[in-house]
């Protein structure tokens, strides 16, 4: 009994998993290189993405480097409820290591402030 339970949950789990790597959707990491190119690698840029219209690959990172071509851009992330907002300047790569905890940091002590259906789509 035990069994046979515990492989119907595998499988529902691996199906769960199948349809998501197969998802139509584009992963978020793919529109911000393809975005940064399609703009010829401007020296900064903004744009929103809705949640429902990517995977997202980048959960949890606020401040990062980000390498297209022969660029490196430093991104500032958040979530904008219905989107994922980001902030591109083509800097010289940085350690931002610190940023991005900082960032996170502000994240979760604003949770208070937010209803339970924002959380639950928090960047």
């Amino acid at each position: 009994m035990y069994c046979s339970s515990l492989l119907k949950h595998r499988k529902c789990m691996n199906m769960s998993l199948l349809r998501y790597f197969m998802s139509s959707r584009p992963v978020v990491s793919e529109v911000l290189t393809a975005y940064l190119k399609q703009c010829n690698e401007p020296p900064w840029t903004s744009y929103f993405v809705k949640y429902k219209s990517v995977c997202n690959d980048q959960f949890g990172m606020s401040n990062f480097n980000w390498k297209v071509g022969s660029s490196n851009y430093q991104i500032l992330r958040t979530g904008c409820f219905p989107y994922i907002k980001y902030h591109c300047s083509k800097k010289e790569e940085e350690d931002l290591s610190s940023s991005d905890r900082f960032m996170r940091f502000i994240k979760v002590a604003n949770l208070g402030k937010l209803s339970a259906y924002h959380v639950y789509f928090m960047v």
